[in-house]
Formats: C-alpha cells, structure tokens, sequence
C-alpha cells in the first residue's frame, strides 16, 4: 500500500470592496447556516440584522375548527468582519459561489493551483517570476556586489498530516506579491522595486470535502493619472490649463478558498509506452 495523499484545491480571488459596497453584498453571510465554524479578529465591528420574529394567526375555518398560521421569519444574518476565517459545510457548493461572484464583476480569479502532498511533506505552488536585486559585501580594502533573486506573484505552500481520526490537519501558507516601483530604491543607477506583499499563515483540521476561505487581506491603492497636451502641458504656471488629473481609489481584497480530499494511491503501476495497446486504451 503506498503513502496516504492529500489534494488541495485552492482559488486565490481578488474581490472589488468598492464595487461591493456600492451594491450591498455580503460575501459570504454566517447566519444562514452556510458555515460550520468561523474565526474573527474583533478588530473591526460586527453588524447583525435581526427580522421580525415569527409571525402566528389565529382563525376558524369554514367548518368551525381553530387554524393557526406560522409565517416563518429569515434567521438573523451576522456580516463579518474584513478579517475572517470560516469553514463551509461539504454539501455547499463553493464554486458556486465563484460563479456567481465572477458573473457580477465582483471577483477575480488570480490562479487555480491544485496540489497533492504526501501525508505529512510539504508541497509548494508559484505563479510569477523572480526579480534581481543587488546586495553589497563590504570586504577588506573592496566592495563586492553580488546578485540575488527573489520571487514575486501568487504562492502557496501547505503540509497535511492526516490524523487517527481521518480527519486532515493543515498548514497552509498562501500569499500574493506585487513589484511596486512607488517605493523603490536606486542603489548606484539601479533601480531595486519594493514588495507589496499579502501574507497569511493558519492551521486547522478540517474533514474529507470541507472547505475553508481566508479573507480580509486588504490592498487599498490611490492612483494619480496626470493627462496633458504635449508641450503646453510643460509650461510653467500656464500649463496647468492644459492638463488635467484624475484621482483614482481602489480597494481590493485578497480571498484565498481551499477545498480538502484525501487520496487513495493507485495499487495499479501506470501503463508505459512499452505496452501500446494498454497505455492507448486507458483512458
């Protein structure tokens, strides 16, 4: 029998807050019984809207007998705060949820990883790139500068260790980095770019087919687009006739869903092409 597997299937998703806001949706809503547990950090305030309790008629019906009518009421909804971890029920579909999302231009998908990992080893995604920057040794009489790499982009790193109980512990590490020349360096003519960098670390234990979401990794950006008409715009004091500025605000959140399966390994050796006929017909 071969090593117990683990398959994470995980969605990195950028929601527009502003566009959010301005139509009043709430993601993912606690108190309609969608998830099972939730983890808040109080930081930011909690808003409840409660219904109206239920509403009970009383009446006779057309033979002389009592009837009494129930209206039932929707349960209170409890809107979470920018900074959450819930786990959904496995008979939720969550892609569902993306879909619809994606349909409104409310969300993103940045990557779609999926990772197997063998019980208790680490496995690790990247979807970017790596840029250079120079770091400088001082040494006895000289300076030597020496090039290093560092990655950029959507990463993701996670070690399940499969408990007596079946269910899945998991450490999970994602996170999505950008180059931001707004807070560069220039070290003798070169121009090093800073990180803007979104980072969570979490474990928990989840069942076969649960899923998880991390959210609340905010990135909230303020962009000053300049337009003017070549040459004029240049002029002193008058150019600013010729010009305009645009002030642009974006608020966007980082929502990073898991969904956890455990694997059986094949008991089978894979066919190879020293055997045509079996490896042409197994699919």
């Amino acid at each position: 029998m071969g090593a117990q597997e683990v398959l994470l299937e995980v969605k990195f998703a950028e929601v527009d807050r502003s566009a959010v806001t301005q139509l009043g949706v709430n993601l993912f809503d606690l108190g309609q019984g969608n998830t099972i547990g939730s983890f808040q950090t109080g930081q930011f305030g909690q808003v409840s809207v409660t219904r109206p309790a239920p509403t009970v008629t009383q009446s006779v019906g057309s033979n002389g007998v009592n009837v009494t009518t129930v209206t039932p009421t929707v349960p209170t909804a409890n809107i979470t705060d920018y900074l959450n971890l819930f786990i959904s029920r496995t008979d939720v579909p969550i892609g569902a949820v993306i879909k619809a999302l994606q349909q409104k231009n409310l969300l993103q998908i940045l990557a779609e990883p999926n990772l197997i990992a063998v019980n208790g080893k680490e496995a690790s995604f990247l979807a970017g790139g790596e840029f250079p920057f120079p770091v400088v040794q001082p040494g006895q009489g000289f300076t030597a500068v020496t090039i290093q790499f560092r990655e950029f982009g959507v990463k993701l790193k996670f070690t399940p260790v499969i408990m007596p109980n079946n269910n899945i512990h998991l450490q999970v590490v994602p996170e999505v980095s950008q180059l931001d020349f707004t807070n560069a360096l220039t070290i003798s003519g070169f121009t090093i770019p800073a990180l803007s960098t979104r980072r969570a670390q979490t474990e928990f234990e989840l069942q076969d087919g649960q899923s998880f979401v991390i959210a609340g990794l905010m990135d909230n950006r303020v962009t000053n687009i300049v337009s003017k008409m070549p040459g004029l715009g240049d002029i002193p004091i008058l150019g600013n006739f010729f010009k305009s500025k645009n002030l642009q605000k974006s608020n966007a959140e980082l929502m990073v869903l898991c969904t956890v399966h455990r694997v059986s390994p094949s008991t089978q050796a894979p066919s190879t092409p020293k055997d045509p006929q079996p490896f042409l017909d197994k699919d």
